[in-house]
């Protein structure tokens, strides 16, 4: 059924709970400072109310949805189209309507690739202040690297799977290091790309055997690691000193943030946010 959008857009983010978390805040100034004039709000949805919660957004003609836990797979069946990737980690995180059918999207992989890109595309390290490294001009096998990373995923085969379907193009190798082994999975690329890796991305925090394990790869110069969830204090400190110490550079967990909430906007509104103007308003909000 075809239904009237409303007057000024709209975008309703459900979950429970749905305290502390920032959309609304940032979405709101987001489209602020970029001159559209759409409306973002934040509702705590009963478990039992939940359909009741969609089929009101639906019928009132909103434009698009956040979804938070515990809803994000319950979501699904409501959606007309959900992505593959999406359908991959079986969670949806955002959707939005043309008027007509609604689509449902996880644009969290999206997100990795392109912090893995801007990080890539520096020409200064570190990038992050607790590394002991200085800042210093990246050597020139750096800079040749920039464009085809060659990347080890630590994490489940669905986040894995959804990774690689969101993957650019150009991007050189990718493989899965499963958590608790000892080696590679199946080669996935040619054999004629460069066997050092440039990139480790963890789902989780690592335990210090499954980074002494990593390490014993090559690895090419400036090489770097992130975690995708922030990690405990005790754990993290001390995968993070054993990166290093063999001269690694972080991502910090913020910048995936950042750049999904850049994508989410751009889903709905057709227009990106500056990386800059988002990052200062989840540290703002979320006092980083």
């Amino acid at each position: 059924m075809s239904l009237q959008p409303a007057l000024q857009p709209i975008v309703c983010c459900l979950g429970n709970p749905v305290a502390g978390n920032p959309t609304q805040f940032v979405m709101s100034r987001a489209a602020k400072d970029c001159g559209l004039d759409w409306r973002f709000f934040t509702s705590q949805v009963a478990e039992e109310g939940f359909e009741a919660a969609v089929r009101g957004v639906q019928a009132l003609g909103m434009q698009g949805m956040v979804v938070l836990d515990p809803f994000q797979t319950k979501i699904i069946p409501w959606l007309d189209t959900v992505t593959q990737s999406a359908l991959r980690l079986n969670r949806v995180s955002i959707a939005r309507s043309d008027g007509n059918s609604w689509l449902g999207d996880n644009l969290f992989p999206l997100a990795v690739w392109q912090v893995l890109q801007s990080v890539s595309e520096q020409s200064i390290a570190p990038i992050n202040a607790d590394s002991e490294v200085e800042n210093v001009e990246a050597s020139e096998e750096f800079v040749s690297t920039r464009s085809r990373l060659n990347t080890l995923f630590v994490g489940s085969e669905a986040l894995f799977e959804s990774l690689a379907l969101s993957r650019p193009s150009d991007e050189g190798r990718f493989e899965q290091w499963v958590p608790g082994t000892s080696s590679l999975t199946e080669e996935r690329f040619s054999e004629g790309l460069s066997k050092e890796w440039n990139v480790v991305v963890f789902e989780k925090t690592p335990d210090p055997s499954t980074v002494k394990g990593l390490l014993m790869l090559p690895w090419s110069k400036n090489p770097v690691f992130g975690f995708l969830e922030s990690p405990s204090a005790q754990e993290g400190r001390k995968a993070r000193e054993l990166f290093f110490h063999r001269g690694f550079r972080a991502i910090e967990p913020v910048e995936w943030l950042v750049r999904e909430t850049m994508a989410n906007f751009a889903f709905w509104t057709g227009v990106t946010p500056p990386a800059d103007g988002i990052r200062e308003s989840l540290e703002e909000y979320l006092q980083w």
